[in-house]
This record gives structure tokens, sequence and C-alpha cells, in this order.
């Protein structure tokens, strides 16, 4: 990581005998943008308050390039809010939106002019500035709340929640938009969200909150493929489950693990885990599907397959998505991606297939 701006030390927050945040602690470098992510409760927003210093901790430091903000009144601070309504002043025009922060802190009147104008290209409305808040579609109202936060060239910018607003599909749209945005101007940024969708595709690093603690920290692909709780695993993308034991080695980095059913599967280890009780995690997108009648292609590297019956089909269109019943019990999802492949109906006799590779051990505590 670069020198960090942000810093988060041991930081506490209650409110009553609730600790909406648990001894948090974190670092942002110089540029990176960062996801508080977790379900509502968990301590993301109020985090971000104590960032932006409209709360104050009970405990613990905050520091904003390398200055303690013990004390430091939020407009004090060089940083930059987009709120999740976008809280736009509905009897101003844009441009005078997004010039508000640079009139505020008495910027010359020429560089006012010119800074929103550069705004205002940047964000793709440079034709619009004359307009109000309330002729302006959701997309382009989050588009000005941004030019208003970046537009003071702050230290930080923090976003809460910055396209809940929006339907799924401008959502989905404004996700690479908003990075490039932010890419472009070499923003240091930290937003809360609570879609794993949105952490992935905009944070280059990921603080997963749960109970108003840091579950687990690091990038997307750490995230995703080494989950260190079931709360995380459950919480960034879909998984399968398996309860049961971990057997001693086979081999070399080759355990066998034994679930609560009988069944013997063999997973990956590198760490060397301790023999005992664990959960089993296997990513839907991991599992491979065939019919019973049919062999294994060649060259195959799965070396799990277990018997059993498809019980639903969903066809999403890039997408297969099936329930299938093993003999053990057990209900495994498997996701294929549509290659015009035939489909398996509910009642085919089939196979689920994976790799040991793909296995992921989670202690059962977590």
């Amino acid at each position: 990581m670069s020198d960090p701006i942000v810093v988060l030390r041991n930081v506490t927050k209650r409110y009553g005998r609730i600790n909406a945040v648990d001894d948090v602690s974190f670092e942002v470098g110089k540029g990176e943008t960062v996801a508080l992510l977790g379900p509502s409760g968990c301590g993301k927003t109020t985090t971000l308050r104590i960032i932006a210093g409209f709360v104050g901790p009970e405990e613990g430091e905050v520091l904003i390039g390398g200055r303690d903000m013990r004390g430091v009144r939020p407009y004090e601070r060089n940083i930059g809010l987009v709120f999740q309504d976008y809280a736009l002043f509905p009897h101003m025009s844009v441009a005078q939106n997004v010039a508000y922060g640079l009139r505020q802190r008495r910027f010359e009147r020429s560089k006012v002019v010119q800074r929103t104008a550069d705004m205002l290209a940047l964000v793709r409305l440079a034709d619009l500035g004359e307009r109000r808040p309330g002729e302006l579609s959701g997309g382009q109202q989050q588009r000005v709340a941004l030019a208003r936060a970046l537009a003071t060239n702050p230290e930080v910018v923090l976003l809460d929640e910055p396209l809940s607003a929006l339907d799924a599909k401008l959502r989905e749209e404004l996700r690479s938009e908003l990075k490039d945005i932010l890419r472009a101007v070499g923003s240091t940024t930290i937003f809360v969200t609570h879609d794993q969708e949105e952490a992935m595709s905009l944070a280059e690093r990921i603080v997963v909150m749960q109970a108003g603690a840091v579950a687990q920290e690091g990038s997307p692909a750490e995230i995703y493929g080494a989950p260190r709780t079931r709360f995380v695993a459950e919480f960034i993308g879909r998984s399968n489950w398996f309860s049961g034991t971990l057997c001693p080695a086979i081999s070399h980095g080759l355990r066998e693990f034994k679930t609560r059913q009988g069944v013997a599967l063999k997973v990956a280890d590198r760490d060397d885990r301790a023999a005992g009780g664990w959960s089993l995690c296997i990513r839907p997108e991991r599992v491979f599907v065939r019919k019973a009648a049919d062999t294994a292609p060649p060259g195959a590297a799965w070396d799990n397959e277990l018997p059993g019956t498809v019980t639903a089909v969903t066809y999403l269109g890039s997408e297969v998505r099936y329930a299938i019943s093993l003999a053990s019990g057990e209900v495994v999802s498997a996701i294929e991606r549509n290659q015009d492949q035939p489909l398996h109906p509910p009642g085919t006799p089939c196979v689920i297939c994976f790799s040991s590779r793909d296995s992921m051990l989670v202690a059962d505590a977590g």
C-alpha cells in the first residue's frame, strides 16, 4: 500500500450498551478505493460518519493525511461527501450546486467558474449546468453530487450507498462510469455499500463488517476466494456448504473431508489445518453437472463426483442455474455459463463434479 491517507486505529463507538463500531482498524492508501461492506446494522455507515466527523468515537483515533482528527469538525476536514439521497440544493442550478463548496471556501471567482466547468465536463453534464436538480434523472443527480464532492479537490471522498437510490439497470451502468471518474481524478475513496457486486466492481480493497467489527479485509479476489469465516463466504457470493470432519492428509496439500452424512471428499489444504470439525464451501460456478449416463470429458480435473437428481433448473440467458438433490440428502446449487448446451430437466439423474482445488475450508466457529 502507498502512504496511508486515512488511518483508523482501534475505533469504538457505543450507543448505550451496544458497540455500533467495535475496535475497528484499517488504512486507506493514496488513490485507493475501499468499500465498507456488510448488512444493515453492521457498523459501516457509523464508521463512515466517524471518518467524516459527524460522530465522535469513544475510543481509538482517526487520522486523515497524517493529522489526528480528534476535535476537528466536519467542515474543517478536507473531505468530499456524497450522501445516499445526494442532498442537492433544489433551489440552485446544477452549476451552483457543484460550485457551492468552492464558494464556501472562498475560491476566486474565475477559479470557481473554471473548476465548475471542469467538474461538469468530467461527469458528462457540461450542457446541463443551468438546470435544477428536479429536472434531472436519478443517474444525473448522482453525477452532480459526485462533481460537487470532487470540486474542492478533497484528500478523501466518502460515498454513502452512492448507487442505492437507482434502479438495478441504471445502477449497473453507472458502476463502471463511477470507477472511471474516480480513477481519472486519482481520488482516495471510501464508500459504504451492502451490495457485494458493487463492492467487488468498484473497490480495490474490501473491508467486510459484521456486528460492528471487521470480519475480513482484502482484495475482492481474496475475500471471494479465501473467506476466513462462514459469514464472509455467505455474504460475498453464493455458496454450497458441507459440514463434517477434516481428516489426516492423503498426500502433500490434499486432505480427506468426511461430511456428516458420511460422504468422503478430497479437499486442498495448503495451510495444514488442524483435524476436526470444519465447514467445506464450494462456489456454485465451480460445480459441473453431467448426466449420470454420460462419462466425464477427457482431461477433466475433477476429483470429486457425487450422484444426485436435478430438482430445479432456472434459465437466465447468460447462465443456467441448477438445484441438485444428492443421494446423501444435501441440496447443491450449480451455475453454468450458457453456451447453448442441452439443459438437464428436473428429474434427470446426474453427477455433480468439482475439484479439490476449488474447495474452501472454513472453521465451524465462523
